[in-house]
């Protein structure tokens, strides 16, 4: 603290005392305002700035609180005593150190300046408490995310700047991201299927978590442990999921499949149904072909009678010469991944749309030409395609797919297709 004008005027001058004894009003203003006065400025000791809300508070002699003030946006303040006496003056404000001035006497008319120059004081607070909205960017078709913590697996502290990885089947990283500084990490898988979780970090054994094997629209919550040996402990634990834990499907063969939905899901370039939408229809559906019909918009109708009763009619073109009547595309068929001989179909041989019920299916894709994916152009050009893929753990769904079906109907597929090619 420093004092800085200080001026004290004792008495009064003669011209003053001629004024009040030529003016009873001047007089009577003085009297009301009787007592000597201390007022001044509060500013910050480093930048000179003034500063508002610093309360200045005057102290008597016995150490009694006698008045207060608060300064203003010019830092100024401005206290009168009740009479004579010796005074004591204290500034403080939050976030800045406390300044008391040393005794100072006033006689009953002085006027004393004092200015507080304050120095700021860090300011410790018991809590703080922060809310905040993590922004994201929006999780895309076909892709799953999975988040959780990296900890120490002997002081179960969390672990930051870790490196966690998300690897496919074939080693290849999928995404790779470091742990924040409470340990936290996100991960977003490019499509479904089967990855592992890696984590490193120095000073830290690296680690892989067990096989995951994501569906489509997953959400997987992980604790990741790492330990500075080596350890035979399981370095992870699912600590949520979107979906049952008991539920897991074996998606090996459908990498097309994921692949296409997203890639062309949300172009509108095909039509997809997954399981979840698959679900809404089990026990509702009269027919795998019903149920394609209700839900996607490339399909026109079913049809229910005759030698091609079942089969799908798609919307907006026609088929190819030859192949079907005019102006109506019967569309070439995939169980699996495996083409199904369009002459079977054509002849009744075969009816894909009653073969598996929609619990007993995994996936179903629909093109329209022109949009037909090239890996379903065998040598012709089809003007729409239907892909199903049947689901392969018989313990996900119900009554499941019994083994020896699924034996028979490849076995069917793959000799009809011998007989038509003859």
């Amino acid at each position: 603290m420093t004092v800085r004008g200080f001026r004290t005027v004792r008495g009064a001058s003669p011209l003053l005392f001629l004024l009040i004894l030529l003016s009873p009003l001047r007089a009577q203003q003085i009297t009301a305002q009787s007592g000597p006065l201390v007022h001044g400025a509060v500013t910050a000791e480093e930048s000179g700035i003034p500063l508002a809300t610093v309360t200045v508070t005057l102290f008597g002699e016995d150490g009694d609180e006698l008045l207060m003030d608060f300064t203003g946006d010019q830092g100024r303040y401005s206290l009168r005593a009740p009479g004579a006496g010796v005074y004591r003056l204290r500034a403080e404000r939050i976030g800045y150190h406390t300044r008391e001035s040393g005794p100072f006497t006033l006689q009953a008319t002085d006027t004393l300046r004092m200015d507080f120059h304050l120095s700021p004081a860090p300011l410790l607070l018991e809590a703080i408490l922060v809310s905040v909205r993590r922004q994201g960017r929006r999780i895309g078709a076909g892709e799953q995310l999975v988040y959780g913590r990296l900890l120490d697996s002997w002081s179960g502290e969390s672990i930051p700047q870790g490196t966690v990885q998300l690897l496919s089947r074939s080693r290849t990283v999928a995404a790779t991201t470091l742990s924040n500084d409470d340990g936290l990490f996100w991960l977003v898988s490019p499509s479904a299927g089967a990855y592992r979780l890696r984590a490193e970090r120095i000073g830290y054994e690296a680690s892989e978590g067990p096989e995951l094997n994501f569906m489509l629209g997953d959400t997987i919550g992980v604790d990741f442990y790492l330990s500075v040996d080596a350890v035979e402990l399981a370095p992870m634990v699912i600590t949520a999921i979107s979906r049952p834990l008991g539920t897991s499907y074996d998606l090996s063969g459908m990498e097309g499949f994921l692949r296409r939905y997203s890639q062309f899901s949300r172009s509108g370039l095909g039509d997809f149904m997954i399981r979840d939408s698959i679900a809404a229809y089990e026990g509702r559906a009269t027919s795998t072909g019903h149920m394609i019909a209700m839900t996607l918009g490339s399909v026109r109708e079913v049809l229910s009678g005759g030698g091609r009763y079942g089969q799908v009619i798609l919307r907006g073109v026609s088929a190819p010469s030859g192949f079907g009547p005019p102006g109506v595309c019967v569309p070439t068929y995939y169980m699996d991944g495996v083409q199904v001989p369009r002459e079977a179909v054509e002849t009744g041989q075969i009816n894909p749309i009653a073969m598996y019920p929609p619990e007993m299916l995994e996936g179903v894709e629909v093109y329209v030409m022109p949009n037909i994916p090239g890996e379903f152009l065998r040598g012709e050009w089809p003007c729409g395609v239907v892909a199903f893929w049947t689901r392969r753990d018989p313990r996900a769904a119900g009554s499941g797919i019994p083994g020896w079906k699924k034996f028979l109907a490849g076995a069917g597929i793959l000799l009809l297709a011998l007989l038509a090619s003859r």
